[in-house]
This record gives C-alpha cells, structure tokens and sequence, in this order.
C-alpha cells in the first residue's frame, strides 16, 4: 500500500543523521515529480510514478479539502482509550486509526480521530456532515 502525503518542508539531513544513528536503512529526499520521472527507479515505483499524474492528484486534494464540510465524505473514527502509563499495550487496539484508514479509507474522504477516553469529541458541524462514524472501544471495558 502506498501513501501520498503533503508535508511542510522539514530538514531531512538532520532526519537521515537520526536515522543512521538509529541504525535504520532508510534514507529521505525531496524530489519534484520531473526529477522523479528522471531517476533509475525499480519497476513499481516506476510503475507508480508514469501510472499517477502527481501535480494533477495535488491540486485535486487540495481543492477537495478547500471544500466546505457539507461537500466533503466526512467519517469519524471515536476510540476511547485512556492514555495512562498503566495501561497495557493492545496491539490491534493501539493501531485502530491505521487498521480502518488502511482499510475502509477511499480517495476524496476526510477522516477524523477522536478519543473520548481524553475528552475530544467531534464539533457538531463534523457530526451534522458526517456519511458514518466508526466506534471501537478496548475489550478490558
């Protein structure tokens, strides 16, 4: 599965130097999608970059979530989980927001995570605009 995010820029050499020092065999870079295109890439990243207009896909989130609330695919995902130090932790349950988004999330939908064990609660024009909300609590409750 592959995931396309925005992000602000970020210095990505002193993350490089963390990541070194942790070890880990990953490496990041900012890249244009010309630059892309230009690179020795394997199959499916080539794949992925000839298949996906990238500045088309930008534009189109971009202005999809310039939408207002009553035109976007609103869903809400309300865990309760209390965030102690005692609390054990549950492997599927901690994981939940990633399990459904990586599951039930489409192109052109706005998920929103609340976790009523910490007092958040979606606004009421989240909920008035919402198409479904998901409900996952722990099994020890």
């Amino acid at each position: 599965m592959v995931y396309f995010l925005k992000l602000d820029a970020f210095d990505v050499s002193l993350l490089n130097q963390n990541l070194r020092e942790l070890k880990l065999d990953l490496t990041f870079s900012w890249f244009t999608y010309e630059k892309l295109l230009l690179e020795k890439l394997d199959s499916f990243t080539l794949k992925i970059a000839t298949a996906i207009n990238f500045p088309k896909h930008i534009k189109e989130t971009d202005e999809y979530y310039a939408l207002p609330l009553s035109e976007q695919n609103i869903y809400i995902l309300l865990l309760c989980k209390p965030d102690r130090a005692d609390t054990p932790l549950d492997l599927f349950y901690d994981h939940l927001p990633g399990l459904f988004w990586g599951i039930y999330r489409r192109n052109r939908e706005s998920w929103y995570l609340y976790n009523s064990a910490k007092g958040e609660f979606p606004p009421e024009d989240v909920i008035k605009n919402a198409k479904g909300i998901l409900s996952a609590y722990p099994r020890s409750h």
